[in-house]
């Protein structure tokens, strides 16, 4: 039996912009991690992913 990983994860409305997407990308990660491994499932839950990041 393994142990589950614990994880913490602090940060601030102040954080730069590359954490932040690094945080994204980690929950992203976890979430995708989480769904079953059907492709267009995933396909879907990735569309969009970072566009509150893009410049306008």
């Amino acid at each position: 039996m393994t142990k589950p990983k614990i994880i913490s994860i602090t940060y601030s409305e102040e954080i730069p912009e590359e954490s932040a997407i690094m945080l994204y990308r980690t929950i992203e990660k976890l979430i995708i991690e989480s769904l079953p491994s059907d492709p267009h499932l995933i396909g879907l839950f990735l569309t969009g992913s970072l566009d509150e990041f893009k410049k306008q």
